[in-house]
């Protein structure tokens, strides 16, 4: 989730700064991981997200979904 959030957040800026152009495509594929990333989250699998619990047992997520939010 760390890398994903974190890119997609650089491509948000990009593709808004640039008027909405996006000619490499990134929207398309930040839509497909976010798609895989929720589908199930919780489960421990490659693509599946982590459920967001409080900051002592799990909090990494929370911080991550800042990044999602602003990108999107």
């Amino acid at each position: 989730l760390e890398g994903f959030a974190r890119t997609f957040l650089a491509a948000g800026f990009r593709v808004a700064g640039a008027g909405g152009a996006d000619p490499h495509g990134w929207l398309d594929r930040y839509a497909e991981g976010l798609a895989s990333g929720t589908r199930t989250p919780g489960r421990d699998d490659t693509e599946s997200w982590p459920l967001i619990l409080d900051h002592d047992v799990q909090g990494q997520p929370m911080v991550e979904s800042a990044s999602v939010a602003l990108g999107l």
